[in-house]
């Protein structure tokens, strides 16, 4: 008897936010299952508005976040298979923000991350 694994793709980030100090590794990880990649988008929060953007959002909220800010970064972002890890299992992986963003001290910055299933036909 044979069992197949069929393991869902999905992204689990880890904890609820970061509030990251200033270093020269600004690492934001999170664990992945059945993904070759994911799709990464930052957005900021200018210092200058983030009173504003608390009067009308918690930290995860989303509620006219144009007003108070602007996407600074975005990029797919395909992982490698090194040292035998298997894609299809859940893995620890972790980006350096700091190689996509120059962090502004008093700015809150929101990572995103994506994916994209597709459907194959037999």
């Amino acid at each position: 008897m044979v069992t197949l694994e069929d393991n869902k793709p999905s992204i689990e980030l880890i904890g609820d936010g970061n509030i990251l100090p200033h270093s020269d590794k600004l690492l934001f990880p999170f664990y992945s299952t059945a993904l070759k990649g994911v799709h990464l988008s930052i957005f900021k929060i200018y210092g200058n508005n983030v009173v504003q953007f608390f009067q009308e959002n918690n930290y995860d909220g989303s509620y006219r976040l144009r007003q108070v800010g602007r996407p600074v970064f975005e990029k797919d972002i395909y992982f490698t298979q090194k040292g035998g890890v298997d894609l299809n299992e859940k893995n620890l992986f972790s980006f350096d923000l700091s190689k996509f963003i120059e962090p502004d001290p008093g700015a809150i910055y929101r990572c995103r991350l994506e994916y994209e299933t597709s459907s194959i036909q037999l």
